[in-house]
């Protein structure tokens, strides 16, 4: 088994239910999506055994392999949000407890203070559309 992460673009890019059922998809898959973009891609990570059958999904218009270069400006903030939303899915699912401890376990957590910055109700697999982000910049909600 060996995780590789991967650029998803959906058919229809504005339409978010088509990414919640690609995010949903590949997480029962014991995948993970690290980011949504504002285009509409999803950045996932996943067995690579799976690749084949995620990119033949219905609603699947693109798909590939991705590298981080981690040099580049901007690498490791975005390193920071792939680790932060992988352990909010782990957490979600219940394979660790908030602060990082594996459920049942009588060890304290590795990383109680990563836990700690989620805000309440924090959701890693929702996302505001493009149309939300117009609204804000309109001076709209």
């Amino acid at each position: 088994m060996t995780i590789q992460m991967y650029l998803i673009h959906p058919k229809q890019n504005e339409d978010d239910s088509a990414r919640e059922e690609l995010a949903a998809y590949i997480a029962q898959r014991q995948g993970f999506i690290l980011m949504a973009t504002s285009y509409g891609s999803l950045i996932a990570a996943f067995d690579d055994s799976l690749f084949e059958a995620v990119k033949a999904h219905h609603l699947v218009e693109f798909a590939s392999g991705v590298t981080l270069n981690p040099n580049a400006p901007g690498a490791a903030a975005l390193q920071q949000l792939f680790v932060q939303n992988m352990a909010a899915q782990l957490i979600e699912r219940g394979q660790v407890q908030p602060g990082g401890g594996r459920p049942g376990s009588t060890q304290p957590p590795r990383a109680a203070q990563a836990a700690d910055r989620f805000p309440p109700g924090y959701r890693p697999l929702r996302w505001g559309s493009r149309n939300d982000l117009a609204d804000d910049e309109e001076g709209g909600e």
